[in-house]
């Protein structure tokens, strides 16, 4: 009889961030930005692996991409994009009608920024109720105001991400992202431009983060766990229920990690 796997059922999927985002705001991503054509998005669900996929709104072919998407059960993430505010809207809209879940690729990074007679995707993602977004609060990313902005407008339909590249829990130096070469400083990642490069934050530091900076723990918690499950449509996971994963940490009065139980079976302790 085969032991059964002590890790439990696992839902294994990436997420696709990039090509199909605007040339005019690639972060740190190379030069390889491409229309989502019909034929592309075929190949992508074709892979049957992809369960998220950063989507530019105003490109040739979006709204096609969007449908094709939504109706595979892939979540389309607005990101990487300079549509405007009824842009983003409208493909928040187009993704709802075909059935699909809206969401946010790092929220307020790699988009327009909001203005006063310009809102931008940023006001779309927080003001439409059906729209999730993510956000790396590394307070370097993103101000704590803006995350006390984007908590307090999004509740529930806000959640953390990494977005870590190899040099998490690495000292400051030189390293490379997806074969760029980039420095660590400070807790910052940066191209040689200057540009943010990902991030080497970890999720307990952005949960001690945002309760450093305004959040409850509940509030906190959520943002690091089951706001997440929600957005995806995991439901045996994301919270301490009876028939779900019993994934959790420990945590100390100082919200550092001690314990890490995966499926109900302690992991790793911090002595």
């Amino acid at each position: 009889m085969k032991t059964p796997d002590p890790i439990g059922p696992r839902i294994h999927g990436a997420h696709l961030e990039g090509p199909f985002v605007s040339p005019h705001k690639l972060g740190a991503q190379p030069p390889f930005a491409i229309p989502p054509s019909p034929d592309k998005i075929a190949e992508v669900l074709a892979l049957d692996c992809v369960r998220v996929v950063t989507l530019a709104p105003e490109l040739d072919h979006a709204e096609s991409a969007i449908e094709s998407l939504a109706k595979a059960g892939v979540r389309i993430s607005i990101g990487h994009t300079i549509a405007d505010y009824e842009t983003t809207l409208g493909a928040i809209s187009a993704i709802c009608t075909c059935g699909g879940i809206a969401g946010g690729t790092h929220l307020f990074n790699a988009m327009s920024p909001v203005e006063g007679r310009k809102p931008g995707p940023v006001t779309a993602l927080m003001c439409h109720d059906a729209s999730y977004a993510e956000m790396i609060f590394d307070t370097h990313h993103v101000h704590p105001a803006s995350f006390r902005l984007a908590s307090r407008l999004m509740r529930n339909r806000l959640l953390f991400v990494t977005d870590a590249m190899r040099g998490a829990g690495q000292p400051d130096g030189p390293s490379t992202l997806g074969g760029q070469d980039v420095l660590i400083s400070e807790g910052v990642v940066r191209l040689p431009n200057g540009s943010l490069a990902g991030s080497v934050l970890t999720l307990d530091q952005a949960l001690r983060n945002a309760v450093t900076h305004g959040a409850s723990l509940p509030e906190a918690s959520h943002l690091v766990s089951s706001n997440a499950a929600t957005y995806l449509g995991l439901t045996d996971r994301g919270a301490l229920e009876v028939g779900r994963l019993s994934d959790f940490v420990i945590l100390d009065r100082d919200l550092m990690i001690r314990e890490v139980w995966v499926n109900g079976q302690k992991t790793h302790q911090c002595v």
